[in-house]
């Protein structure tokens, strides 16, 4: 989109987002037509692995983007290859896409798993490049010679 400023669009559906929540919707709102839906999947965690295993992706599949210009639509129980179902493109995408019409969501929002909680906490990938780091300096320790690390501990 930032490349393509010529590039207009009448109706965008994401399932299993992994935008990040922070994408700055209010400055290309100006080339939408109508609205800007997120199919959210309660149960869905492929989006938070891609954004605590990887950089540069989120998980507005999971968590919703939660900011005007996108509507959120939260799906209890709902996995990440729901959304690609007959049934669930007749009953939501089928109405908007030919009259615009939203079919509402569930009315309790159920949250994520909890561990995926503590997954998005944690950020994995800071704790593999943690661990790489402390391996690294284990092995050059055991590998080089001690007479040449600069500070030397008496044991």
């Amino acid at each position: 989109m930032r490349n393509h400023t010529d590039l207009k669009f009448r109706k965008i559906i994401f399932c299993g987002s992994v935008v990040q929540y922070k994408f700055p919707f209010e400055e290309y709102n100006h080339r939408f037509e109508g609205d800007l839906i997120n199919e959210i999947g309660a149960r869905d965690i492929w989006p938070v692995l891609a954004e605590v295993l990887t950089t540069g992706y989120g998980s507005a599949g999971t968590y919703g983007f939660r900011r005007p210009g996108v509507r959120d639509r939260w799906h209890n129980g709902t996995t990440h290859s729901a959304f690609l179902k007959r049934d669930f493109c007749l009953k939501y995408w089928v109405p908007y896409l030919r009259d615009g019409q939203i079919v509402e969501d569930d009315e309790e929002v159920e949250p994520p798993p909890w561990w995926l909680g503590i997954v998005a906490t944690l950020q994995p990938r800071y704790l593999i490049a943690v661990s790489a780091a402390v391996l690294i300096v284990w092995f050059l320790g055991h590998l080089v010679p001690a007479s040449w690390w600069p500070i030397h501990y008496v044991t």
